[in-house]
């Protein structure tokens, strides 16, 4: 999603991907409906609700125009709105900032973020396979190469995530496991591409994973071959009996380690988020 409030922005993203990548398209389900039991209604998200623990808590609400898209997202006093066009989707925040994909055959090819931090603008491109799926993200910032993402794929999931960082040359690698169950309705929190885009659901990144993500473990390995970081996040769902999310928790664990290899001590945080709809 583009921009709520940055506290919210980094929260989210430290929990999902144990390193400070923002997401400003978070949360916001894509115009993609899934109909209910027995006819012809379809539901759409209509709120989030979010307790972080120790961290607080936040809720987001939903609005959407007769095509089903959103076009205003409300958290708090924070209000963000969204225009679209063929070409395009371009949020802007109260303060007046903006973000904006930019589509090519309906598929986001370049994404830009303005103030990502420090009045820093980022900016990404998108590369896809010939099945469709994403598989590169060059990510730059002061109009540099920031890091490139190389996403792996098999049996219709992404598998693997590999981030070169362009100054120290460190590698973050994350895998993912799935359960059996089918994906239906999935937004940022449990989209496993959501780390490496500035997401909004909807196609706009290629074809979705077909399962639901059930576990994600990251390793970063420094230049001289020493590993300085690992976490696991283990995702737990209740869905109704129509296949949709209603609540998950995040359960994580993290751990730094010392030069000499030595471990610090792990790093526990759970985090439970509830989902509404409104069907019509």
């Amino acid at each position: 999603m583009f921009k709520y409030s940055r506290p919210l922005i980094v929260v989210v993203i430290l929990l999902i991907t144990g390193c400070a990548k923002e997401i400003d398209f978070s949360l916001i389900p894509g115009p993609t409906t899934t109909p209910v039991t027995g006819g012809s209604s379809e539901c759409q998200i209509s709120s989030l609700k979010a307790d972080l623990g120790i961290l607080g808590t936040y809720d987001v609400k939903f609005t959407y125009d007769a095509t089903g898209k959103v076009i205003k997202t409300t958290s708090g006093t924070d209000v963000s709105n969204y225009v679209y066009t063929a070409n395009s989707i371009v949020m802007t925040d109260q303060e007046g900032e903006q973000s904006k994909i930019t589509l090519v055959n309906g598929r986001a090819s370049e994404s830009v973020v303005e103030n990502f931090v420090n009045e820093i603008d980022i900016r990404r491109e998108y590369s896809y396979n010939a099945e469709g799926y994403l598989v590169l993200v060059k990510n730059y910032a002061q109009g540099g190469l920031n890091s490139t993402d190389e996403l792996t794929y098999a049996n219709g999931n992404l598998v693997q995530s590999k981030t070169t960082y362009t100054v120290g040359s460190n590698v973050e690698t994350t895998t993912y496991e799935y359960t059996s169950a089918i994906a239906k309705n999935v937004y940022e929190l449990f989209d496993p591409v959501a780390g490496h885009v500035d997401y909004l659901p909807g196609a706009y990144f290629g074809k979705q994973s077909k399962n639901i993500l059930s576990k994600s473990s990251s390793t970063i390995i420094e230049s001289d071959g020493k590993k300085s970081f690992e976490e696991v996040t283990n995702y737990v769902y209740v869905f109704n009996s129509v296949g949709y999310a209603t609540s998950f928790t995040m359960n994580q664990t993290s751990r730094y380690f010392n030069p000499d290899g030595s471990g610090e001590d792990p790093d526990t945080y759970t985090a439970k988020f509830d989902l509404s709809y409104t069907c019509k």
